[in-house]
């Protein structure tokens, strides 16, 4: 059990540190890393234990066998005919499970969809069909929603690729989920519905995509559901009747404002009333972007480890932060 995990995990560093790098370059020099890391393996377990096979011994539940009437056959040959069977069925589903409707992958989705238009900042693959003035609007709403995203970062992201639907139908049979707008940081990119123009939540799930290179996990965002999607609301800045502020020092007045530093931790957010939660945790790391400057705020994203980021613990920070949120002007209605 232990070994294909210790696979998996290597697999997924060497994606991350090495492969990733050569993403943009012909698919020969990924073969070509990868084959040369094999032999260099291969050479250092040579190395480590020679070249002679070493027996092992068949595990006691696979032992014995089964007289089957015209072959008496080991149960550890038949165990392998079966695990043999399974691998040869998964690859081969992982090879047909596309043409078959099973699952997607991004060449079948790009043909899906049929339209594609490429900046230096994002790749949009769009449905076919959409009139050029349409296509437009689109791009232009993509390209305004990441130069706000840029500016309040204070840095330049990662390209990032948008997969737009026609409809929340097409999204479930293509991807499987229909209403729900989603981004996936580790491959910085969006998945979002035809929602109108301006798109409403298309700035806040580009931050997710873009701030990815900043995370420290190999799925490009921090340990802390606070601080990621606490980031995404910060930079999206949603105004309504109130801004993220004022929302929150409107909810600090009567008395509705969750507690902060509980809200950087999965128990504490999901603890909290949705709306809640999520506008103060984007009011508080605004706050901190505004008063300690972007960078810190870039930094604490990589492991959500306010005391190293900023030089003071998460609880001081949120004592300042609450005592900012009564300097808030409000209508005495508010």
């Amino acid at each position: 059990i232990l070994t294909p995990l210790a696979i998996g995990l290597f697999g997924i560093l060497i994606e991350r540190t090495m492969l990733v790098r050569l993403y943009g370059l012909h698919h020969i020099y990924g073969l070509l890393l990868t084959f040369g890391m094999a032999r260099v393996i291969e050479g250092l377990f040579r190395i480590g234990y020679s070249v002679s096979g070493q027996r092992y011994g068949v595990p006691e539940a696979l032992r014995g066998g089964l007289d089957l009437g015209f072959i008496y056959m080991p149960l550890y040959r038949l165990w392998v005919i079966g695990a043999s069977l399974v691998i040869c069925f998964v690859i081969w589903f992982a090879i047909n499970g596309t043409r078959l409707g099973f699952r997607m992958n991004d060449d079948a989705l790009a043909a899906e969809l049929g339209g594609r238009v490429e900046t230096p900042q994002f790749v949009l693959f769009y449905p076919r069909g959409y009139e050029q003035p349409e296509v437009d609007r689109i791009v232009g709403d993509l390209a305004f929603r990441i130069h706000q995203n840029t500016e309040f970062f204070g840095g330049a992201p990662a390209q990032v690729r948008v997969w737009w639907y026609p409809s929340a139908q097409e999204k479930q049979r293509l991807v499987g989920a229909a209403h729900t707008q989603f981004a996936k940081p580790w491959r910085h990119e969006i998945h979002v519905n035809a929602l109108g123009f301006p798109h409403p939540v298309i700035k806040h799930e580009l931050v997710h995509a873009m701030a990815a290179p900043w995370g420290g996990t190999p799925f490009g965002v921090p340990l802390s559901v606070g601080v990621v999607e606490g980031l995404a609301v910060a930079a999206d800045n949603p105004f309504d009747e109130l801004t993220l502020h004022e929302w929150a020092a409107a909810m600090k007045k009567k008395g509705l404002l969750p507690d902060v530093a509980s809200l950087m931790s999965a128990q504490g957010f999901y603890g909290a009333p949705p709306s809640r939660a999520y506008t103060t945790a984007g009011s508080f790391l605004r706050y901190l972007a505004e008063t300690r400057g972007k960078d810190k705020l870039r930094d604490l994203y990589r492991d959500a480890d306010f005391q190293r980021a900023y030089g003071e613990s998460l609880e001081k920070l949120a004592a300042d932060y609450t005592a900012f949120l009564d300097t808030v002007p409000l209508e005495p209605n508010a």
